[in-house]
C-alpha cells in the first residue's frame, strides 16, 4: 500500500498496521526500505472548523500520525557500500488539498499557528510513500557506517581498505615534508663533494 483512497478516512479515523512496501524510497535517491515489522498508521478527518482556522475557507484535510521502526539501506559514508540503519519514527502531520493548502502562510504551515505542519496533497488520495520520506530524512544519523571500524575507500586509486591494503600507502607522502625531499638531493650532492674532497692530498698538487 502506497496510498490511502480520501473516500476511506472521509467520516472516521482508522488505523492500519502498514507494511512498508520493500525497495527505494525515492526515485532520486538511494534510500532503500528493507522488509521489516509494519509501522502503525493513524489517520482521521479534520473537521472543517480547523481547516478554517489555518486556510481562512471551510474544506476537508487528514491528521496523519506514523509510528514504528523502519530499516532503510543506504551508502555507506566512508565505503559507499550499501548498509542498513534502523530508524525509530514517531511523526505526525496534517495534510490539506492544494488549494486550501495555498491559502495557508508560511508560518501556518511550519506549525507557528496552531503547532501542526501542512502538507499539500490532491485531495483524492493520501500519499502515504511522500509522507514517509519527510521523517526519514529527520531521523538519518549525522554518521551512517557499515561498521564502527570501516576504514573507507582509497582517496588516490578508490580500492576499499576493507578488503587489503593497496599499496598506495607507501606512495604517498606527507604533504608537510614535501619542501624537506626537495632538499634531499641537494643535500645528498653536497655530503658527495665532501666526500671526495676528504680524499685529496691535503699537502694540495705537488
Amino acid at each position: 500500500m502506497k496510498s490511502v483512497p480520501q473516500k476511506e478516512v472521509a467520516e472516521q479515523a482508522v488505523e492500519y498496521r502498514w507494511e512498508v512496501p520493500a525497495g527505494l524510497l525515492h526515485p532520486d535517491l538511494p534510500y532503500r526500505v528493507l522488509e521489516g515489522p509494519p509501522l502503525l498508521l493513524k489517520i482521521k478527518p479534520l473537521q472543517k472548523s480547523q481547516v478554517a482556522k489555518v486556510a481562512g475557507m471551510e474544506g476537508d484535510g487528514v491528521e496523519l500520525h506514523l509510528k514504528g521502526d523502519l530499516t532503510v539501506e543506504y551508502p555507506c559514508d566512508r565505503c559507499l557500500k550499501p548498509a542498513p540503519e534502523t530508524l525509530s519514527l514517531d511523526y505526525q502531520v496534517r495534510l490539506l488539498p492544494q488549494h486550501l493548502w495555498e491559502n495557508l502562510s508560511f508560518e501556518a504551515r511550519e506549525g507557528e499557528v496552531d503547532g501542526w505542519e501542512y502538507l499539500p496533497y490532491d485531495g483524492e488520495s493520501i500519499p502515504l510513500m511522500e509522507v514517509l520520506l519527510i521523517p526519514v530524512l529527520l531521523a538519518l544519523p549525522s554518521k551512517h557506517l557499515c561498521r564502527p571500524d570501516c576504514k573507507g575507500l582509497c582517496p588516490t586509486c578508490g580500492h576499499d581498505l576493507n578488503e587489503g591494503p593497496c599499496g598506495c600507502e607507501d606512495q604517498e607522502v606527507d604533504p608537510r615534508w614535501e619542501a624537506l625531499l626537495r632538499l634531499k638531493p641537494a643535500l645528498q650532492g653536497g655530503e658527495e663533494g665532501k666526500g671526495a674532497d676528504s680524499k685529496k692530498d691535503p699537502r694540495g698538487p705537488r
